[in-house]
């Protein structure tokens, strides 16, 4: 008993060292992504820019409220994709084929690059260039290095309630 209470003792220390080194290089791996989108209760997030499948995104972030799927339509001039919309409380996935191409955000559940559903619109403005044009009522901003756009939708406060992409 006394040997495994002395292994416990000082190797369990070394194992929390080493977890917390693991964790200290997590935010340097999502630096190097262009677009990420992170669950915060579980702390998993992916890479919006990867190429991905419906599948692999309920491997990360569990079972979705819903899953609706539609094929490739016979009728068009072969050019469409087949396209899939996934929900989870608070967030909305469209993906066309292997590539997701909206998120849409409306709780603090979910970041967007660290943005999220109540944060002042400023903190934003720090990070990404305004495009200078209005969608009805939303911000439009450019993501470095990114196809789409970011757009946000604030409140009359300036924080924000709705975060999303659009990745044509």
């Amino acid at each position: 008993m006394k040997t495994l209470h002395f292994i416990l003792f000082f190797t369990l220390p070394f194992y929390y060292i080493l977890d917390f080194q693991h964790n200290k290089k997590s935010p340097e791996i999502i630096e190097n992504h262009l677009v990420i989108l992170k669950f915060c209760k579980t702390s998993k997030f992916l890479n919006v820019n990867d190429k991905t499948t419906s599948k692999k995104i309920e491997l990360i972030f569990g079972k979705p409220m819903s899953i609706l799927k539609e094929s490739a339509s016979e009728e068009s001039d072969g050019d469409s994709e087949p396209w899939t919309n996934i929900t989870y409380s608070g967030l909305k996935i469209e993906l066309t084929g292997n590539f997701i191409t909206d998120i849409t955000i409306n709780n603090s559940d979910w970041k967007l690059n660290d943005i999220t559903v109540g944060m002042d619109i400023k903190e934003v403005y720090k990070k990404y260039k305004k495009i200078n044009r209005k969608f009805k009522n939303y911000i439009i901003f450019k993501i470095p290095n990114f196809d789409g756009v970011l757009f946000i939708q604030i409140d009359k406060k300036n924080n924000i309630k709705k975060i999303g992409i659009s990745n044509p």
